[in-house]
């Protein structure tokens, strides 16, 4: 099959792939259920003697939440149904014990039995609920079996397979039906997808690693490269147009993602697993630093492609922010910090309300953010910048978060969130004709609802809706004194709405499990508006319908009782879509998982995404000029090659072309996860190998030794192969010249020349589907825990390893590797890390590697030094809960770059506001050194 070209043949599948998540079967007898309490007294017991003690910080709150935190902590699969523990209470569990022992206290204050099940899963219950199956079928997991992912500084256990949602006969109106966890990178609630790769990160890990927002903790991810849409590139990055209408004077300073550097608008950002409306000057990424760091509750990072599951944009992975939505309490946080060479400070402070009860939920969070401006003549090394020139903008931002959730009936819940961002930014550039100061206002709206519903046996039923709107008003006025006196200003608006309705469950039992499967239908509206700054208007719509299936299919597992081979799983998906502006698409994936035994667990993948115009490019009408080929040829100097060209009417036009397409592409990943006790530690890792082909890409035709595009039809007349098919067209028909003057916003006529009479036109300086990459390389992400004295340690790295980053430009001409080069992604980083805990103390410490590479400076290719990093984090919480004043009062101090490293020397590109420095691999901030400090009621 092809993606939205059904007339081509369809891509060999390039390996066998296997797939994960075994499902779990629950089925406790009457005499297992009668006497559990005493079965997990006993084993607890024996156990804890040989348990090696776990850090455990956990304040008073509800018992559901403190059993989800104990099996994350434990990475223990915990059973239970909300229709038991709904208003119980769990006491402070704070210091390192055994985890049967932590439990135990977890329990204590609650009249509950718990035991554990041959398979180490933890069982709790209510004892007078009696001990019949249908009773037994209602405990549910919440939190999920382990599946190690990695995270900053450690190993945590993730989903791996979430068991059925049955309900007892004997549910009470009004009981809180238990929340199914679903995860980022499949639509079957309750498992994960293990065939794939997923980075996880929460809240401590975003606290440790110093950043005080959503891109800072993303630029640290050595998957992520820094170049694209983002502040460090206030003007763009050199040679990417797109980067420089994104922004550039009429930019909105705002920050995407862009894994593999394949381009911000090739990794898909979801809220809550839902869509966001795209920014910037013609809508093709969505801007993260509207998202504020104080209600993220985790971070999920797919690296792999997810156009089956998500749709359009997931071709280098998708990028999920969960945000927070259960909390009991209040709390308050402020944070300062400063940049030790002066130049940078940021300010944030947030406060946070939450309150649950027996059927619900509800949260509310307001942060507070700005920094200061990093001024060329702050640094040094950004001497060639004339002033005053901005390296970083300043920035103040406003945010407002309120979730909630209610469970109508046993049977029924909805929820609801909203997002509010407002954000304002100021920066200067000087372009030595004029100075110009930049001053974007950005609005953003996020709102999803949602409704489920428990149809029939373990199957859920949900309708969910979102809206999304960005509205941004870039403003660039001159500086007084400046020798440009134009100002500028656009009211750019990004709208999208959304619905799916979408089922879950089981369709029927193997011997190796259950056979399960989701299967929904999506529609999607999205419209974009650009005055362009009195350019033509940048104005267009699309609308989107899919229908999408999944599903997951355990050949072996444990029951099954082979030798050498614990699990075979198959997860198939595809989904049909069908766009308004350039035709339907469907797009598969396969994933397979091979695990010959519960620690080591093989997995492969091979899927097909795409990448849709973006509406800016799609709305966009081009401009042209009619011009005589005499003229052009005595204002160049040169001759024509034939007479027929010689005297007459060249027809040339500039911007998107009028029939583009999506980009395309193909995506192999293998992989091994592994656990393994270490004597007195843990190992656990996952190593995985991808390889990405990215086809159609779009881009202008290059020109031999960057030639003015006028004289193209010179060449391609000569040597037609020096250019695509398509690119300049001699002789024309009248229909061909009447579609392309039809296309165009405005036609500028020289010398009184009829553009009817055309003999030429030239396409060359078009946007069209004519690019190719391909990226392949390995990810390692490695940690190890071990016990330390009274405490806990961990070493962990995370390394992305490039082997190729061949880019094409256009059929015509040959494939390059750009890897190494300035401004393109380096072959080797890394984030390694070392932690400690003990009692209300932590530490870590992480070095930061970006491997050398090299540059073209004129003629002479120079190299760039490799850069190393080291960032410092302590956290100490003053006193337990209920101790006084300083109690819950935790206070973290962060230095990033301790030790003051300048970005390695790099040629300067002052016309874009580059000096000294490649801002699409390193950091101009410096040594920066910050406080936080959290306070909870």
């Amino acid at each position: 099959m092809s993606i939205m070209k059904p007339s081509m043949p369809t891509p060999t599948l390039k390996t066998v792939l296997r797939t994960g998540a075994a499902a779990l079967a629950l089925t406790l007898s009457a005499q297992a259920a009668a006497q559990g309490a005493i079965q997990a007294e006993a084993r607890m017991n024996a156990v804890a003697a040989t348990e090696t003690p776990i850090e455990f910080d956990l304040p008073a709150q509800s018992l559901a939440q403190s059993l989800n935190a104990f099996g994350v902590a434990t990475g223990r699969q915990v059973l239970f149904s909300r229709t038991v523990v709904d208003g119980q209470t769990a006491p402070v569990l704070r210091g390192r014990y055994a985890p049967a022992v932590a439990l135990s206290i977890l329990l204590s204050s609650a009249d509950l039995d718990h035991r554990i099940t041959p398979d180490g899963v933890v069982l709790v219950g209510d004892p007078s609920a009696g001990s019949g199956e249908a009773r037994m079928q209602e405990i549910r997991a919440v939190q999920p079996a382990p599946q190690a992912t990695r995270s900053e500084g450690r190993v945590r256990r993730q989903p791996q397979s979430v068991e059925t949602e049955a309900r007892s006969e004997d549910d009470q109106p009004g009981s809180s039906a238990p929340d199914v966890i679903v995860v980022t990178g499949t639509n079957i609630r309750g498992i994960a997808p293990e065939s794939s790769p997923v980075l996880t990160f929460d809240q401590d890990d975003i606290r440790r690693s110093g950043a005080a927002t959503a891109q800072d903790f993303l630029r640290l991810l050595p998957q992520n490269f820094g170049g694209g849409s983002t502040e460090f590139l206030i003007a763009g990055t050199p040679g990417d147009a797109s980067n420089q209408q994104n922004s550039g004077t009429l930019g909105s300073l705002g920050s995407g993602v862009n894994l593999r550097g394949l381009g911000s608008g090739s990794t898909l950002v979801l809220l809550n697993g839902n869509r966001m409306a795209p920014a910037s000057g013609i809508g093709d990424f969505v801007d993260i630093s509207l998202i504020p760091a104080s209600v993220i509750e985790r971070v999920d990072v797919l690296t792999d492609g997810a156009s089956s599951i998500y749709g359009g944009d997931a071709v280098a992975g998708v990028i999920n922010f969960v945000l927070s939505d259960d909390f009991e309490g209040a709390e308050v946080s402020a944070r300062y910090g400063f940049a030790t060479q002066g130049g940078r400070e940021d300010y944030r402070a947030s406060a946070t309300l939450g309150r649950t009860w027996d059927r619900g939920n509800l949260l509310a969070v307001y942060e507070y953010f700005s920094n200061t401006r990093l001024r060329a003549d702050d640094r040094g090394f950004a001497e060639d910048l004339s002033l005053p020139n901005d390296l970083l903008p300043s920035t103040e931002k406003h945010s407002f978060l309120l979730s909630g959730g209610y469970d109508l009936t046993t049977d029924v819940r909805v929820a609801l969130d909203v997002l509010y961002a407002q954000r304002d930014s100021v920066s200067d550039r000087n372009f030595g004709s004029g100075i110009q100061r930049s001053t974007p206002e950005v609005d953003s709206f996020n709102a999803s609802a949602s409704l489920e519903y428990a149809i029939f046996g373990d199957w859920v039923a949900e309708l969910s809706g979102t809206y999304s709107d960005v509205s941004q008003i870039s403003k660039s006025d001159p500086l007084p004194g400046s020798a440009d006196t134009r100002s500028f200003r656009n009211d750019i608006e990004s709208t999208l709405y959304s619905a799916d309705l979408r089922g879950s469950g089981s369709l029927f039992e193997l011997p190796s499990g259950a056979v399960r499967a989701a299967v929904g239908v999506h529609y999607r509206a999205e419209d974009f508006f650009n005055p362009n700054g009195g350019a033509p208007d940048i104005e267009a719509d699309r609308e989107v319908a899919a229908a999408y299936g999944e599903l997951l299919v355990p050949v072996i597992s444990p029951e099954n009782n082979f030798r050498l081979l614990e699990r075979l799983e198959l997860n198939i998906s595809g989904r049909f879509e069908d766009y308004s502006d350039f035709g339907d698409s469907f797009t598969p994936k396969v994933g397979v998982i091979l695990a010959p035994s519960d620690d080591v667990r093989f997995r492969a993948s091979w899927s097909e995404s795409f990448n849709p115009p973006p509406l800016g490019r799609v709305g966009t009408q081009g401009i042209g000029s009619a011009i005589p080929s005499t003229f052009l040829n005595t204002l160049f100097g040169v001759v024509a090659p034939d007479p027929s060209i010689e005297d007459v009417v060249v027809l040339t036009t500039l911007g998107p072309g009028t029939n583009l397409q999506p980009e395309e592409s193909e995506a192999i990943t293998f992989g091994l996860d592994f656990d393994y006790d270490a004597g007195r530690g843990t190992l656990s890792g996952a190593l995985t190998w991808f390889d990405i082909e990215f086809d159609g890409r779009l881009g202008s035709t290059p020109r031999p030794n960057n030639i003015s595009p006028f004289l193209v039809p010179n060449l391609a007349f000569t040597n037609p192969e020096l250019f695509p098919v398509g690119t300049v067209i001699f002789f024309p028909t009248d229909d061909e010249i009447a579609q392309v003057l039809a296309q165009l916003a405005r036609l500028d006529v020289l010398f009184g020349v009829d553009p009817a009479d055309a003999e030429i036109i030239n396409f060359v300086s078009e946007i069209r589907n004519l690019a190719k990459t391909e990226v392949s390389g390995l990810d390692a992400n490695v940690t190890y825990a071990f016990p330390v004295g009274g405490g806990v340690a961990n070493v962990s790295a995370n390394v992305s390893y490039l082997d190729e980053f061949v880019q094409q430009a256009a059929p015509s001409v040959p494939a390059q590797n750009q890897l190494n080069l300035l401004y393109n992604p380096v072959d080797l980083r890394v984030r390694s890390g070392i932690g400690y805990a003990e009692g209300r103390w932590s530490f870590n410490a992480f070095v930061n590697y970006v491997d050398a590479y090299e540059a073209l400076d004129g003629a002479e290719l120079v190299e760039i030094d490799s850069w190393t990093t080291l960032d410092l984090n302590i956290s100490y919480q003053f006193l337990p809960s209920g101790q006084g004043l300083l109690s819950d009062l935790i206070a973290n101090l962060s230095i990033n770059n301790v030790f003051d490293q300048d970005p390695p020397d790099a040629p300067s590109f002052p016309r874009l506001s580059i000096a000294g420095y490649d801002p699409t691999n390193a950091s101009p901030i410096g040594r920066f050194v910050s406080l936080d400090l959290t306070k909870r009621f």
